[in-house]
């Protein structure tokens, strides 16, 4: 019985192996993703060399339009960033402005609690 379940682990990581080189293979053979893909259709829809070098322009410019845009988010998430922090800061000088030293300690003492709790919320979702 022993020597079952052992044959049968041996067989199940095997096949576990060869389905994650199979995955693998195309992005070892040194060729961008894209060209693969261009390589792939080629074969599959017999495109001569004209069609397949315009494919294989167009997903270029596909690909450096994506990453342009991809560029942008991140551009617009940081300055969303830093308003949200001129915002909070400008709070704060309000807030200092405002109340007496002890009562700004205990509305930083009470902010403090509340991030921490959200940022633990956001662990659990």
């Amino acid at each position: 019985m022993k020597k079952v379940m052992v044959l049968c682990m041996a067989g199940l990581l095997s096949t576990a192996l060869m389905f994650g080189q199979e995955a693998q293979q195309g992005r070892r053979g040194g060729h961008p993703k894209g060209e693969m893909n261009v390589e792939r259709l080629a074969k599959r829809l017999e495109l001569n060399e004209s069609q397949t070098a315009q494919l294989k322009t167009f997903f270029e410019n596909q690909t450096a339009e994506r990453k342009a845009e991809m560029a942008d988010r991140k551009a617009d998430r940081e300055t969303q960033k830093a308003k949200m922090e001129e915002r909070q800061a400008s709070v704060d000088v309000e807030m200092k402005s405002v109340l007496t030293p002890e009562q700004y300690t205990k509305w930083a003492s009470m902010k403090k609690k509340a991030g921490s709790k959200r940022s633990s919320k956001r662990g659990q979702e």
